[in-house]
């Protein structure tokens, strides 16, 4: 699907508010709701817009410790960079994981409530026997918090 400089506008509005009705968004764009439901729907249906998530604050609600822990494999067979993604998958308190390029395979944000909860992460992932190295980054503070990309 290409999209074009209303659909690019009408996404600049969800991001920055999903819970807009079709209505709130039409206003702002100076047209009509059926338009802007019709679009919407078509980005949807085109995997444009994924879903509606809620930004949530976790130091509110419970102090969640953020961290970031690199993975080095011991290989890099598509068995093995398979068997790491699936088995990383099941694990709750990753957040995101990512293959990238450097030194390490993959990066890992990991959310726990202690640094003993991290420790025992570690000892789950030190038994997968495809690993060789883990580093570990604790934040000290986030300086920039969920800036939505320009599109």
């Amino acid at each position: 699907m290409v999209i074009d400089h209303i659909d690019r506008e009408i996404l600049r509005l969800l991001l920055k508010d999903s819970l807009q009705s079709y209505k709130e968004l039409a206003a702002q764009l100076k047209m009509s709701a059926t338009p802007i439901y019709e679009r919407i729907k078509k980005m949807e249906t085109a995997g444009i817009i994924r879903n509606y998530t809620v930004n949530l604050n976790y130091s509110e609600i419970d102090q969640f410790i953020p961290i970031f822990c690199f993975i080095s494999l011991k290989d890099h067979t598509t068995q093995s960079l398979k068997l790491f993604e699936e088995t990383v998958g099941l694990i709750p308190e990753v957040c995101d994981c990512y293959l990238v390029s450097g030194i390490y395979d993959y990066q890992l944000k990991v959310f726990v409530k202690s640094i003993d909860q991290y420790q025992t992460f570690l000892s789950r992932l030190a038994v997968m026997e495809i690993i060789a190295d883990t580093n570990t980054v604790i934040p000290l503070r986030k300086v920039v918090d969920n800036r939505p990309l320009s599109i």
